[in-house]
Order: C-alpha cells, then sequence, then structure tokens
C-alpha cells in the first residue's frame, strides 16, 4: 500500500528539528479524506470543504514554537521534574535507603563484610535506576510508535484512493520517526549503568559473597565440634559447664546469624545476576527491532518512487 505517497509533489524534506507534530494537527482532515476514499459519500461535502481550505505552514510554525522561551521553560521544568521523579522512587523502592547504609558503615570496623555490604547496596541502587531507565525507554518507545498506529488505522486500504494530505501526513510521520533516537541505546551510554557493567560488578560480587559462606561454613562447623567434645567436661564440673556452654554458644549464633544474612544476600545476587541476564536479552531485541525500523524508513525515504511505500514504507506501517 501507499505505493505512490511520495510520488505526489511531497514537501520538501524537513529537518527533524522543524517538524511538526502533523498527526495532531492533521487528524480531522486526515479521516475525512479517509472516509470519502472509503466510500463514505455522506461526508462528501466535509472532505470536499476541508480540501478546499488553505493549508498553514505549520513546519515555520513549529520551528518558531520550540525557539520560543515559553517552551524552554517548560522542557526545563519537565527535565527536573523527570529528575526528582527518579530520585522519588528510588528513595521509596530502597529500603534501607543510601543515607541509613552509610550511617551504619560510618560506625562498622571497616573489613572484608562491610566492603561486602558496601558494594551490595551499590549495586543493587544502580540496578534500580537501570529498571527505571528502561521504564522511561518503554514509554518513548510507545510515544515514537504512537503515529504509526494512528497512521494505520486513518489511511484506506486502496493505496489508489489516497489524498495529498493524507501522503503529505504519512511522510512527515516517517521523517519524524527517523529522526528520533532509539529509546533502548541507553543501555551504552553510561558505564556505571550498563547491563554488562552492573552483570559484572554482581557476578563478582557474588563469588565474593561464596567465598565469604564458606570460610563462615567452617568456623561454624569447628565451634559445633568444640562444643560437642566439652560435653564430657561439662559433667565433671558444674561451672566449668556453664563457662564452656557461654564460651561456645553465643559466637554459634552469631556466626549462625551472620552466615544466614550471607547465603540470603548471596541468592538475592544470584536472581538479581539472572534477572538482568533476561533484561538484556529483552533490551537487545528491542533496540535491534527499533534500528530495522529506522533503517526501513531510511530506505524508503532515500529511495524515492514506487519502491518507498511497497518495499520499505507499507512492511512497516502492517506491523
Amino acid at each position: 500500500m501507499l505505493h505512490h505517497c511520495l510520488t505526489l509533489n511531497p514537501s520538501p524534506s524537513p529537518s527533524p528539528s522543524s517538524l511538526p507534530n502533523s498527526h495532531y494537527y492533521s487528524q480531522s482532515q486526515i479521516q475525512a479524506d479517509s472516509a470519502a476514499a472509503n466510500g463514505d459519500r455522506g461526508g462528501g461535502d466535509t472532505a470536499s470543504l476541508a480540501s478546499t481550505q488553505p493549508s498553514p505552514n505549520l513546519s515555520r510554525e513549529y520551528s518558531i514554537a520550540i525557539q520560543s522561551n515559553s517552551y524552554q521553560e517548560i522542557r526545563s521544568t519537565v527535565e527536573i521534574h523527570y529528575q526528582d521523579q527518579n530520585a522519588v522512587v528510588l528513595e521509596r523502592v530502597l529500603n534501607p535507603n543510601r543515607d541509613c547504609i552509610e550511617e551504619a558503615l560510618r560506625y562498622a570496623k571497616p573489613n572484608t563484610l562491610t566492603r561486602l555490604v558496601s558494594d551490595y547496596f551499590d549495586h543493587s541502587e544502580y540496578t534500580s535506576q537501570l529498571c527505571l531507565n528502561l521504564q522511561h525507554a518503554v514509554f518513548r518507545a510507545r510515544e515514537l510508535y504512537s503515529p504509526l498506529h494512528e497512521l494505520l488505522q486513518i489511511l484506506p486500504e486502496d493505496s489508489d484512493s489516497l489524498s495529498q494530505s493524507q501522503c503529505n501526513w504519512a511522510y512527515e510521520i516517517f521523517v519524524k520517526f527517523d529522526s528520533f533516537q532509539n529509546p533502548f541505546s541507553f543501555s551504552d551510554d553510561s558505564h556505571h549503568h550498563s547491563f554488562d557493567h552492573i552483570r559484572g560488578c554482581f557476578s563478582n560480587l557474588r563469588q565474593r559473597l561464596d567465598r565469604r559462606l564458606r570460610k563462615s561454613r567452617s568456623l561454624i562447623s569447628l565451634l559445633f565440634e568444640t562444643a560437642f567434645c566439652s560435653r564430657p567436661v561439662a559433667l565433671t564440673t558444674r561451672a566449668l559447664t556453664s563457662l564452656v556452654v557461654c564460651t561456645n554458644a553465643l559466637p554459634m549464633r552469631k556466626r549462625a546469624s551472620r552466615f544466614a544474612q550471607l547465603d540470603a544476600a548471596a541468592k538475592g545476587t544470584f536472581a538479581l545476576n539472572e534477572d538482568l541476564i533476561t533484561l538484556k536479552s529483552l533490551v537487545d531485541r528491542m533496540q535491534t527491532t527499533i534500528e530495522e525500523d529506522k533503517i526501513s524508513v531510511q530506505m524508503g525515504l532515500n529511495c524515492g518512487g514506487e519502491r518507498i511505500m511497497t518495499n520499505n514504507g507499507s512492511s512497516l506501517i502492517q506491523k
């Protein structure tokens, strides 16, 4: 379908920064043209009226609007709100939060265990931020494909019935689609928030936790054997019994509690690492799909003639 869209003298290719949001301003006109093309004779007067009305220079008006001070103020406000919203979500998701962790570690003796705790919460915070970025990328992808879905619903099935306004609208939507950055390319922007980096951190953290678990398990076994061997001595002297039980039971409780915490952290690290592998696979697929769609659109816009919509535009818009 749409094989002659760009052969009906379309306007010169606008630059990406000057494109209007055409699927909002022209939708009523496109619907009228579509109704007439599909045989809705009752709306013929409306379609005729829409086709005779002069079209404003929306590209020029849009370019002026985005250069105005009010537009820049609104954009700055939205960006600040986006950053503040992320901070609020992280504050709610991370429990305990960064301030509590730093306060607790400030009074702890620096050793291998405290470094493990610090790294575990740092990596968890990075992962939460990465998931927030992924969520926003999904929202942006929906906005990116929304005009294409609207175009598919409004345009007539018969490409020979396309009006000039419909062709111009489709052309502008494809140019605008081509101008947008891939929403899922964020995973390569920041080294500290990339999937590969976080997965590497969790893999290293799990190895360190496993070594700590093996060491704790050995100490617990040693304390248990010591307490078991001390029982005959405890039978001869009550005072000695109390001393042996107190000196061995307390370390065993601490070691057992610490072992349980380390084991939970190791299992949580393993689960997070597996989830990151799944997310990375999904992000790669979505990123590749969008890039392939953008290439199809670019080929269609650059080739011209009938091949634009039959080979490239049609295959993309029908997905």
